[in-house]
């Protein structure tokens, strides 16, 4: 290794007759310095900025989600058993979500309802992400009440207090048999009390409200069903072998998704942007290399 840095010290720093060759080559290696700096700060940047986005994605999403290939719900007794059995997997939640009409005074906005059972809140840190009010208690379950957690985009468009007696919000969606809506006597409706507030991110705060699992069965006519299976497991590196033994035990009545795959356009979106700064980037650098 010393010879090569003999030559170059003996090519940068002796004198020379020819000082515009000098000059160049000082300029071209301030690029080539300039050039590697920015490519290491810029993929710095995108690194954290990733890990930031899915940081927060990740707190509200679990390391896996089970889906039907058939239909939009299962039932919970097809797939009990089989989470329950398989060693690998920490926790498990079964939820059921729909698009509902949410009223509340004079203002209504369109929201995604998510019906969650108790095992849910060992899945999510809910203590991190509840900011008004409080998450639901055990009576809130065994007692069957309609109490909802508001996303914090739903609490702020729908001017609601949390905790009041008096605040009760309308959810309405259509009879489940319901193919053509003629007028009312086609939806159901249910009263609901404000609990909590949520945020993880504006996607979500946006989209979401809270309910628990057995009042949401109850309001889409579908007991004892589920639209997912939320999983955490207790390795976090054996992923992928689990997802292949989820799959073949589950069948391919059952779609389980990772949770990178929950959210592919994203992952690949960053992915392909930090690809093209870095091709970029290097490209100027082979060129800076080259004059020098």
């Amino acid at each position: 290794m010393k010879f090569p840095f003999f030559i170059a010290k003996r090519y940068l720093f002796t004198s020379k007759s020819k000082n515009v060759v000098n000059i160049i080559s000082y300029i071209s290696l301030f690029g080539v310095a300039i050039g590697t700096a920015a490519l290491v700060v810029v993929l710095s940047v995108f690194a954290g900025l990733e890990h930031l986005i899915l940081d927060k994605l990740n707190s509200f999403d679990p390391h896996f989600k089970v889906t039907s290939s058939v239909g939009k719900t299962f039932k919970i007794s097809e797939i009990d058993s089989v989470l329950k059995k398989n060693n690998d997997i920490e926790n498990y939640s079964f939820v059921l979500e729909e698009k509902v009409l949410i009223e509340y005074k004079d203002k209504k906005i369109i929201s995604e309802i998510k019906g969650v059972d108790e095992n849910y809140q060992k899945l999510v840190d809910i203590d991190s992400i509840i900011k008004v009010g409080i998450y639901f208690l055990d009576e809130h379950i065994t007692k069957k009440k309609n109490v909802m957690v508001l996303g914090l985009g739903a609490y702020y468009n729908l001017s609601v207090k949390v905790n009041n007696i008096s605040s009760q919000i309308t959810v309405i969606s259509p009879y489940r048999k319901t193919k053509l809506l003629k007028d009312t006597s086609d939806l159901v409706s249910y009263v609901f009390t404000p609990i909590g507030v949520f945020s993880v991110e504006s996607e979500y705060d946006n989209q979401y409200v809270l309910i628990p699992l057995n009042r949401a069965q109850k309001m889409l006519q579908r007991e004892g069903e589920a639209s997912s299976a939320e999983i955490n497991i207790k390795d976090f590196d054996k992923m992928n072998q689990i997802k292949i033994e989820l799959e073949q035990t589950l069948g391919e009545e059952f779609v389980v998704k990772s949770r990178l795959e929950q959210h592919d356009f994203l992952y690949k979106l960053l992915n392909s942007e930090k690809l093209a700064v870095y091709l970029i980037l290097v490209f100027i650098l082979i060129i800076a290399a080259l004059i020098l």
